[in-house]
């Protein structure tokens, strides 16, 4: 883990630097003892993720059938596949996009009734203008939201 907490990703040359230093620490197809955590502790990773990483570029030798030393020179065999992960969004974005565009002016004025609207969770729309900027408030001319000057509030 970095100093902020999050997972650190490999780069395409530290990944490609591992594999040969631990390509380098076999003998007869079995690594040395402590070769893992000595490789883990140089590229600054944990242990785990330098095993996990060891698994898949063997298997992804295996399935290949390329010689060691081809995958060696080839840079793009180590780039990193793991991108696409997370779990789907429930609501597609351009398609809510569109729907709250479509959406009357006079139904857009609160979180409930743009839901009611478009027919997604309150929560969801919030999620999106916070998060993802999907959309943004807007304040009328007409209507600001703050109190005018001189105009009595109707708590007085």
């Amino acid at each position: 883990m970095d100093e902020d907490g999050k997972f650190k990703q490999m780069s395409t040359a530290t990944r490609q630097g591992a594999f040969i230093y631990l390509h380098g620490r076999c003998k007869e197809g079995e690594l040395e003892r402590g070769a893992m955590a000595e490789a883990a502790r140089l590229f600054s990773v944990t242990h785990k993720a330098m095993a996990l990483f060891w698994r898949e570029m063997n298997k992804k030798i295996e399935d290949s059938f390329l010689d060691v030393d081809d995958v060696i020179a080839n840079t793009l065999f180590f780039e990193n596949d793991r991108t696409n992960r997370g779990r789907r969004p429930l609501w597609d974005r351009n398609e809510l996009r569109v729907a709250v565009s479509t959406v009357p002016v006079g139904q857009r004025t609160t979180f409930r009734t743009m839901s009611k609207a478009v027919n997604v969770p309150k929560s969801t729309l919030h999620y999106l203008m916070k998060n993802e900027g999907l959309f943004h408030r807007h304040t009328s001319a007409l209507q600001p939201t703050g109190q005018l000057p001189g105009v009595a509030s109707p708590a007085e």
